[in-house]
């Protein structure tokens, strides 16, 4: 744990007392994870397995959240682009199945959750508790559409409500435009 962390900022320029420090902050955390592990292990709780997962970025957050190795392709889109449009690339490389396997709704469930994930930077649990549902449905000519249903209530300074402005300004508003998938919010 603390070699990944010094490694991630080993390119970033700070003072010698900075390093240190984050050296320090480092081996406290692995420390108390350990620990935490070893009680885990005694077999007393019901998991034995310690719950948080150490992170050091937002894409290690996001790939970790959501258990999808995509931590150094989003780490690369962001570097290059704002985190909007890289939440729109990434989700749109997941649901076209270069992350994994499965069938289309569920890389597209993926696909809203990771760019939720990436737009609220990881820190809320909308896209895992704030969407209750992705569905593909049909439309009256033949064609298709993606259903996202949030689960409410949906606060103006939460993570759900920025998934709402995401979405309609991206897929679901291009997808209107180019006559594919497009989107509903229920």
């Amino acid at each position: 744990m603390i070699s990944e962390g010094e490694a991630r900022l080993r390119d970033i320029s700070m003072p010698a007392y900075y390093r240190r420090y984050q050296h320090d902050i480092l081996a406290s955390v692995q420390n108390y994870y350990e620990h935490a592990l070893k009680a885990r292990r005694k077999g007393i709780d019901v998991a034995d397995v310690v719950e948080p997962k150490i992170a050091f970025d937002l894409s290690d957050r996001v790939a970790k959240m959501h258990n999808i190795e995509i931590a150094e392709r989003l780490r690369s889109l962001l570097s290059q682009t704002t985190k909007e449009k890289a939440a729109l690339k990434i989700a749109e490389e997941i649901a076209k199945g270069e992350y994994g396997t499965g069938d289309l709704r569920t890389r597209l469930d993926n696909a809203v959750r990771v760019s939720l994930a990436v737009v609220t930077e990881g820190v809320t649990v909308a896209p895992l508790q704030g969407i209750s549902d992705v569905t593909i449905k049909n439309n009256a000519d033949g064609s298709q559409y993606l259903s996202v249903s949030f689960a409410g209530p949906i606060r103006s300074a939460g993570g759900t409500e920025a998934s709402a402005h995401h979405a309609d300004s991206g897929p679901r508003a291009q997808g209107r435009r180019a006559g594919k998938l497009q989107g509903e919010f229920v």
